[in-house]
């Protein structure tokens, strides 16, 4: 998780405010002290535009990188 959201430039506080999933359980999981539960993984991939499956297979090229700007709004593509 913690390589997806930083390929994309997005803090964890970013990631937690749009996701819906609290900074600490972001962390925790990023850490592996904690496994989400799939509901978790799917706002997390929803954020970015993915699959759950491509979290485990992920290989993010520049091409693919979007543009998350500080303030709320859609990504740029």
């Amino acid at each position: 998780m913690r390589a997806v959201r930083s390929f994309f430039g997005l803090s964890i506080n970013k990631a937690s405010e749009r996701s819906g999933i609290s900074q600490s359980d972001l962390t925790a999981y990023e850490r592996q002290e904690s496994e989400p539960e799939v509901e978790t993984l799917e706002k997390f991939c929803d954020l970015f535009g993915m699959a759950i499956e491509d979290l485990f297979y992920v290989e993010l090229e520049e091409s693919e990188r979007r543009d998350f700007d500080a303030d709320q709004g859609e990504p740029e593509y």
